[in-house]
């Protein structure tokens, strides 16, 4: 996580040339961690509640198949045979991994060769990439385009999308870098690093579309260094930067969306994404019209340890929010600044699992599963375009540093790249993979938590009608022994007419839809079903 104490060797991601299957074999064996890491306030409820909570209050007045209860009148009916349209872009081609791999030599080359195909299970279709200035540009006006050339040319072979980080200073460009001899040193003059943006752009062309300028610029301290107070950043230094780095990249690809930099969400002693969005667009009023779109990062507290619904208090030192109200919050920001987004881009997301032989350092390995899933979920369901899961592997257990920084990944830490062992996956590469396989040629429907009563309920679905998937889930349910066993807390929703309905779990191995339960509706078309904290998919196919 390019966060709070992340250093640049913790962001290069290892592997090998081969992927193993995702399978369910490969994601239990920390499954008995869930009981004693996992929080909840609730306990599961007994066996009979379920018959309890669907007892109908308004036998008199049963809804018909193509109807649900008002959410105003519980003996009311709503019509739901006409469905809503799906809207955004199909959730597949919102998913995304920012991991990056520099280097031509064979290891380099191997990890690479698992990037690839790792992404192609998991159902990634784009892929945030470090373009760093200092090994693009290492003296003025001298470029070196070998590392660019190999990642764009690897990745467009490959079918995957390329959102370009174009970042950081580069020591020629800094009088303080210089000294410092270090590259998160912004440049003395902003002209320098938008001649670099614009060159880039010329010299990729039409290969790359995405452009991200800088990433964590309110992490001064980390990011954007010499700054007075050494840890908050440069608002309207970032404005005038971001403004002419935009025009470069757009005068040589008038088709690049280019976004605002990836923003630290939480206010965690530097300035929050909201201030620094927020000062940034007061600075420069035209910043807004020049960029295309806002980037952000909704980690929770540094280390992120909260699920992705959690909001604190009000007053709190520190607010969280959760990831469905960033993307309201950083969209209506943007809108105050003049100018309507056409990119709402996550560009990093992730919280650390704890090693087996660490349980608390961190959250379980299967609470990161569930929590992916719930945010790309929630963050769909606000427009958000792109969904980039940090990262892709895990970091050596031996090297220095943070301690959950090293576990953030997708897959194990890979020891030996270049030999026959694949690195292992964990459970939160299952649940990606299963996600972009349910959701495939899906776009985001409705939030259906006035038609269900589970606490969590959000509908996807094909443009023909043909299919949906309804995703619930409780996040305040107790986890179970294993989580093909969380779903224990009752719930209901009403079918429509002419529609078979097959219910889904994250935690098991891919069957294809005639291989699942068949959910049957009583005599008012209610489907019954059972939620937990993981995920569980009610699929909805025409008869």
């Amino acid at each position: 996580m390019r966060n709070l104490v992340c250093s640049l060797a913790l962001c290069v991601a290892c592997s090998t040339p081969a992927a193993a299957p995702l399978t369910t074999a490969d994601a239990q064996h920390d499954v008995s961690q869930d009981a004693a890491a996992d929080t909840a306030e609730d306990s599961a409820a007994p066996a009979d509640a379920v018959a309890d909570a669907v007892a109908d209050p308004c036998a008199a007045t049963a809804c018909d198949l193509g109807a649900s209860r008002d959410p105003q009148n519980s003996c009311a009916c709503v019509d739901l045979s006409a469905a809503a349209s799906p809207q955004g872009p199909d959730f597949e081609q919102r998913l995304c991994l920012s991991s990056f791999i520099w280097g031509n030599d064979a290891t380099a080359a191997a990890k690479r060769a698992f990037l690839w195909q790792a992404s192609k299970e998991l159902g990634v279709h784009e892929i945030r990439w470090d373009f760093r200035w200092e090994l693009a540009e290492p003296q003025q006006g001298n470029f070196n385009w070998q590392a660019i050339d190999t990642a764009v040319t690897e990745m467009n072979a490959h079918g995957i999308k390329m959102l370009a980080l174009l970042g950081y200073g580069v020591p020629w460009a800094s009088k303080l870098g210089a000294q410092k001899g270090d590259s998160m040193y912004p440049p003395d003059n902003p002209q320098d690093f938008a001649n670099f943006a614009g060159a880039v752009a010329k010299h990729v062309g039409s290969a790359v579309q995405h452009y991200e300028l800088w990433n964590e610029q309110n992490a001064g301290y980390r990011f954007w260094k010499g700054t007075p107070d050494a840890m908050s950043g440069d608002p309207v230094a970032y404005a005038k930067l971001a403004h002419l780095a935009a025009d470069a990249v757009h005068a040589a690809n008038p088709q690049a969306v280019v976004t605002f930099g990836g923003l630290f969400y939480i206010g965690q002693m530097i300035p929050s994404a909201e201030k620094f969005l927020a000062a940034s667009l007061a600075a420069d009023p035209t910043l807004a019209s020049a960029l295309d779109g806002v980037a952000w990062h909704p980690y929770a507290l540094y280390p992120p340890m909260n699920p992705p619904e959690f909001a604190n208090a009000p007053g709190s030192a520190v607010p969280q929010v959760p990831v469905d109200q960033t993307a309201v919050q950083m969209q209506k920001l943007y809108t105050q600044g003049g100018a309507k987004p056409k990119a709402l881009w996550i560009t990093e997301l992730g919280w650390p699992s704890a090693p087996a032989d660490k349980p608390g350092a961190a959250i379980s390995e299967w609470q990161v599963a569930r929590f992916l899933a719930r945010s790309w979920v929630l963050a769909a369901s606000q427009g958000t375009q792109l969904l980039c899961w940090y990262t892709l592997l895990d970091h050596d257990p031996a090297a220095d540093g943070v301690l959950w920084e090293k576990y953030f990944g997708l897959y194990h830490f890979d020891p030996n790249p270049l030999d026959d062992v694949p690195p292992v996956p964990k459970p939160a590469a299952l649940v990606h993979a299963r996600l972009a396989k349910l959701l495939t040629s899906m776009g985001f429907m409705a939030d259906e938590r006035s038609r269900s009563t589970a606490p969590y309920q959000f509908a996807f679905g094909r443009a023909d009608g043909t299919r949906q998937v309804h995703i619930a889930w409780d996040p305040q349910a107790t986890p179970g022994v294993a989580p093909d066993t969380d779903a224990t807390h009752p719930a209901y929703f009403y079918r429509r007419p002419g529609r078979a309905y097959r219910l889904a779990s994250f935690a098991g191995d891919w069957v294809s839809d005639a291989a699942l339960p068949l959910l049957s509706a009583d005599a008012s078309g209610r489907i019954t079903f059972a939620v937990g904290p993981t995920p569980v998919a009610i699929i909805e196919t025409a008869l």
